[in-house]
C-alpha cells in the first residue's frame, strides 16, 4: 500500500452505521464511500483522508484485555479488603454521637481536602437533606470546605493551615461535633482545626487511612481504613459517610437512643 496512508490492522470498519468485518488475509481490493477511499489487503485497511464520519472499532482481543481485567480484579479485591477493615463498633459510636448532636441541637461540622472535601460535601448533603427529611428533624450540618470565597480570604490573609480552624472560631460552640476526613491523617489545615476544636471542647472524629497520621493522635475518636491507597481509602470513607446517613434514613428510631 502507498506510503502516507493510515494502516491499522485487526479492527472492524464501520461507515455510517454499516459494519464490515476484517476480510480474509489473502483478499485485496479497494472501495470508495462518500469522500473516503480505503483499500483492503492482507488483513489490513488503508484509509485515505479525510476521515469524516469514519469510525474505527477495535475488535475484541483477549490478549490485550487480560492485563486490564487482571488489574481490575486485583483492585476490587483490595477495595473489599479496605471495606472489611472498617470497624463496625466505631461507626456505631459515631452514629450515637450524631444522634446526640441532633437531640441537643448541636452543630455538626465536616471537612476534608481534595477528594475528601468532595466526600465531606456529599456527607453534609445526605445528612442535611436525606436523613433530616426521614426524621422530620433537621441536622445542623455544615461542610467547611464549601465556601470558596471565605477559604481563599483566610488562606490569603492568614495561611492555608488556618482556613478551617478560623471558620470554627466563628461557628463552633462547646459540645458541637467536628468530623474530619483525611487519607494521610496529617493535612496541616485539618490538624490545626482539630487542635482548635479539642481546646474549645468540640467533639472530634477523624476518618483516616492506613498511615493514621497526626489526626489519629489528636481526635477524640479515630476510624482507620487499613489502606494507604487514596482512591480505595476515600471510597471506603465515603462508604462510612453513607452508613452514618442511612443509619437514620433506614432506622429512624436510632435518633432517639
Amino acid at each position: 500500500m502507498d506510503a502516507g496512508k493510515l494502516v491499522i490492522a485487526n479492527f472492524k470498519l464501520q461507515i455510517w452505521g454499516t459494519e464490515d468485518a476484517n476480510p480474509a488475509a489473502s483478499s485485496c481490493g479497494s472501495a470508495v464511500s462518500g469522500n473516503h477511499q480505503f483499500e483492503i489487503c492482507n488483513g489490513q485497511f488503508a484509509i485515505t483522508p479525510p476521515w469524516g464520519a469514519l469510525e474505527l472499532i477495535q475488535k475484541d482481543n483477549p490478549a490485550m484485555l487480560q492485563p486490564m481485567t487482571n488489574w481490575i480484579r486485583e483492585y476490587v479485591t483490595a477495595q473489599k479488603a479496605a471495606l472489611d477493615s472498617i470497624p463496625a463498633s466505631g461507626v456505631a459510636e459515631v452514629i450515637k454521637k450524631l444522634g446526640a448532636a441532633l437531640k441537643e441541637d448541636r452543630q455538626i461540622f465536616v471537612v476534608g481536602n481534595g477528594g475528601s472535601a468532595a466526600n465531606a460535601s456529599h456527607f453534609a448533603t445526605d445528612l442535611g437533606k436525606g436523613s433530616s427529611d426521614k426524621l422530620g428533624r433537621r441536622f445542623r450540618v455544615l461542610s467547611l470546605n464549601d465556601n470558596v470565597s471565605w477559604i481563599t480570604a483566610l488562606g490569603n490573609d492568614y495561611s492555608y493551615e488556618d482556613v478551617f480552624a478560623r471558620q470554627l472560631m466563628n461557628y463552633a460552640n462547646p459540645g458541637d461535633l467536628l468530623l474530619v476526613l483525611s487519607v494521610s491523617g496529617s493535612s496541616p489545615n485539618l490538624v490545626r482545626a482539630v487542635e482548635w476544636a479539642v481546646k474549645h471542647q468540640v467533639h472530634t472524629v477523624a476518618l483516616v487511612g492506613g498511615k493514621r497520621g497526626k489526626l489519629a493522635e489528636l481526635a477524640d475518636q479515630t476510624i482507620v481504613v487499613s489502606d494507604t491507597h487514596y482512591g480505595r481509602a476515600e471510597d471506603a470513607q465515603m462508604g462510612i459517610c453513607h452508613m452514618l446517613c442511612y443509619a437514620f434514613m433506614e432506622n429512624p428510631q436510632w435518633a432517639d437512643q
